[in-house]
Order: C-alpha cells, then sequence, then structure tokens
C-alpha cells in the first residue's frame, strides 16, 4: 500500500512512517520538526492510533506548508485554514482529555530562542 506525502496536493511516496516527502520536510520549520518527532510514537502507522497531541501537530505543519507559496503559486488561505482548524480541534481534544496542550511546546521553544537572542544581543553580539 503506497502512502504519500501529506503535504496539501503532494503526490509523492514516502515510507509510512514519514509526515512529508523530502523536499516538504525541509521547508517545514525545525521546531515544528522536533515537535513531530515529539509527539510520534513508534509503529503508530501501522497500528492506525496517532495520538491527538500528534495529529494536533500534523495539521499545523500542513497548515503552515499550504498557506507559503509554492512554485509562484500560493495555496489558497483557505486551504490553510481549513488545516488550522483541524490543527486546533485535534489540540482541543487532547487538552480534554487530559492530554496537555500539544503546542505549549511551540511556545516554549520559541520563548528560549527569544532569550538567546536577546543574551547574545545584550553580550554586544548580533544574536543569531
Amino acid at each position: 500500500m503506497s502512502h504519500r506525502c501529506h503535504a496539501h496536493g503532494c503526490r509523492r511516496d514516502v515510507p509510512p512512517r514519514f509526515l512529508f516527502c523530502a523536499p516538504h520536510w525541509h521547508a517545514t520549520r525545525k521546531t515544528l520538526q522536533n515537535a513531530i518527532w515529539n509527539e510520534y510514537r513508534v509503529g503508530q502507522e501501522e497500528r492506525k492510533d496517532p495520538t491527538s497531541r500528534y495529529l494536533a501537530i500534523q495539521r499545523l505543519c500542513v497548515s503552515e506548508l499550504a498557506y507559503r507559496p509554492s512554485g509562484g503559486v500560493p495555496a489558497a488561505a483557505g486551504v490553510a485554514h481549513a488545516y488550522g482548524e483541524q490543527a486546533e480541534h485535534f489540540r482541543q481534544k487532547a487538552i480534554a482529555a487530559g492530554e496537555g496542550d500539544p503546542f505549549e511546546q511551540l511556545e516554549r521553544r520559541k520563548k528560549r530562542h527569544e532569550g538567546q537572542l536577546e543574551l547574545g544581543l545584550f553580550a554586544g553580539g548580533k544574536g543569531r
């Protein structure tokens, strides 16, 4: 059974454990890549049981990629919005189930990076 890249409109085949093909994976922010790996559970693609936390981050990744221009033609904002709504649905489902907010890890990393940037600027460096 073939498994396709989850980026909207992509037709590339990828191994079942991969979310995206290489070009779409490399176009994904590092923070989101890390969040995907944090939420991934070995074998979930075979058992067909990804967590709501994983699905929230996965849909957020797809939403961001759909929003970016691709090949000079921007994807419809409505497509990106639909994936964003799905991300929020799974986020709320995870929170309601007592699994915590999967997006919280994105904010922590952002704050940590901003702190490093501020420290670098304060110390006379150019930051990152």
